[in-house]
């Protein structure tokens, strides 16, 4: 009884935070983006001054 109760507890969570993944993905990858193309431009620019 227990085992199923932590089983079916656990896999709430890993699906609440596969959902929450899924959301967060988006940002994720805008944020990598970011630091690999914004973040360089910026520096090159701010070291040319």
């Amino acid at each position: 009884m227990t085992y199923t109760f932590v089983s079916e507890k656990w896999g709430h969570e890993s699906k609440k935070n596969y959902y929450s993944f899924l959301y967060l993905l988006p940002f994720v990858s805008c944020q990598e983006y970011v630091n690999k193309n914004v973040i360089p431009l910026v520096n090159s620019l701010f070291s040319v001054r």
